[in-house]
């Protein structure tokens, strides 16, 4: 038996109207997230120089930092800074409600520098559990090389 060849228009609209059958759609398909390639940091500095926003509710402004925070270590492509001065400094201190968002983040590759007048100011170097201390100088010039700065 020899089978004819079908115009390009007629094609089988079941598996049993041929001996192949493929069905394609354009689909976004979110892969086993340790299948996917690690994507490359922005090159973007945040910087953060209160540990709550707010004066009004200071519980509340605490949970938009560490949301925030969330968010940033969540994103599909984390910054390459987090800049941590100020009363930041002990979002990176032992019991900080964003110590582990901190944590994810530079386990992706994020640099988290903690300013370290900021840090002897509150007394907190003993407490530090993430990033590393850096000069106010060691700051700025990184600040100056980074493509994009956002202040908090």
């Amino acid at each position: 038996m020899q089978r004819q060849a079908r115009p390009v228009t007629d094609f089988p609209e079941t598996s049993e109207d041929s001996e192949f059958f493929v069905r394609m759609f354009k689909h976004e398909f979110d892969s086993d997230p340790r299948l996917r390639k690690p994507q490359p940091l922005a090159d973007v500095a945040v910087v953060l120089t209160r540990d709550a926003w707010t004066s009004d509710d200071p519980e509340h402004g605490a949970t938009m930092v560490a949301n925030l925070l969330l968010t940033l270590s969540e994103s599909p492509q984390p910054p390459r800074y987090v800049f941590l001065l100020n009363t930041a400094v002990r979002l990176a201190a032992k019991n900080s409600r964003a110590l582990e968002s901190l944590q994810r983040l530079e386990a992706q590759g994020t640099k988290i520098q903690v300013n370290r007048a900021s840090l002897d100011h509150f007394r907190l170097e003993g407490e530090l559990r993430v990033g590393e201390m850096i000069s106010m100088l060691e700051m700025l010039q990184t600040l100056f090389a980074t493509a994009k700065v956002l202040t908090f």
